[in-house]
């Protein structure tokens, strides 16, 4: 078919209307028998929301070969696993993010507490000092 008369079909679809009186909405199937398959349907038609619309349905595209419904339907499922793989490592760098966090928070903490280490010693090591001075002189 030409794009021209694929065109000319495809609008003469759109200006189709529902029982309801309004045009009528194209939506996509993505079911396991039709998956990718335009069809028109009632502009209140929404199956999340339960809400059937005036039941008007009407294919758009012409009904696929097995072959090509196998083909979409590994694409989808390719498409999904690769999704979640996505997902799966965002949350591994988000968690590998944390991690590297954290040992800077801990690296800087252990320098803070070498740090008051030193002065603690050197406290000591001047009252020592002072000790050792007094108690020669007395």
């Amino acid at each position: 078919m030409s794009t021209s008369s694929t065109s000319s079909s495809l609008s003469a679809h759109i200006r189709k209307k529902c029982h309801c009186g309004f045009p009528a909405a194209m939506k996509t199937s993505w079911t396991v028998h039709s998956p990718g398959r335009r069809f028109l349907t009632c502009k209140l038609y929404d199956t999340d929301l339960g809400m059937p619309g005036c039941n008007f349905f009407k294919w758009v595209d012409e009904d696929m070969s097995n072959w090509q419904k196998k083909v979409i339907l590994e694409l989808l499922n390719e498409n999904k696993r690769l999704k979640d793989e996505l997902k799966q490592r965002k949350e591994q760098e988000s968690d590998d993010q944390k991690l590297e966090k954290k040992i800077v928070e801990l690296g800087v903490e252990l320098e803070n507490i070498k740090t008051e280490k030193k002065k603690n010693f050197i406290i000591c090591l001047v009252f020592v000092v002072i000790f050792l001075l007094f108690g020669k002189l007395t």
